[in-house]
Parts: structure tokens; C-alpha cells; sequence
């Protein structure tokens, strides 16, 4: 199986998960954690250091829809996109699966 490399961006919005009171995003790169049934690999983050760390300059109980739109323009704003249609909800906010357009965030 050829190298792939995966990454998860986190829009924080739990109150005990943030430096404050305004979300944030974090990128984070993914390993592999096991197979699908239908073949397809399942991804979990990784602990180490993030990838893109910023504030979204927003209050962390703003309308979710105005963070994920916030966290979007921040992440392309710095050479991210998404690869999802939308993002996940999790029990920290919100995940969504990106990708870097400069190949040597994979190196």
C-alpha cells in the first residue's frame, strides 16, 4: 500500500478546551489506526506537535455555522482546504479532514 498522509482540522469550541473564551483551530497529522470493512483506511490523530495552530477571533459560543466559516478562511487564508463536504461533530466542536497546498507539509 502506497504512503498516505491524512490531516484533521479541530475547531475548538468547549469552553474547557480553550486558553479563553474565543475557538480556535488546530491542524493536527493523522496515522493510520486500522482498516475499514469496505477497505478503507481509519484515521486517528496524532499527538504531536500541530501543523497550524490560530484564534478565530470569536467568542467559543458563537453560531457554530459562523466558526466553521471563520475556521474555513482561516485554514485557506494559510494554504489548507477541506476535503470534507462538512464538518463532524465532535465533543470538542467540530473535525473536518484538510489538505496542504504545498507537498512539504508531508515531508
Amino acid at each position: 500500500m502506497p504512503l498516505q498522509t491524512h490531516f484533521t482540522a479541530w475547531l475548538t469550541t468547549a469552553w474547557d478546551c480553550l486558553e479563553g473564551d474565543v475557538a480556535d483551530v488546530t491542524v493536527l497529522r493523522d496515522e493510520p489506526a486500522g482498516e475499514r470493512p469496505d477497505g478503507t483506511i481509519e484515521w486517528t490523530s496524532a499527538a504531536d506537535d500541530p501543523l497550524f495552530h490560530d484564534f478565530l477571533g470569536l467568542h467559543y459560543t458563537t453560531d457554530i455555522e459562523e466558526l466553521a466559516a471563520r475556521a474555513e478562511q482561516v485554514l485557506t487564508d494559510n494554504g489548507w482546504s477541506t476535503a470534507d463536504p462538512e464538518w463532524a461533530v465532535v465533543p470538542t466542536g467540530l473535525v473536518i479532514s484538510v489538505t496542504y497546498d504545498d507537498d512539504t507539509v508531508t515531508d
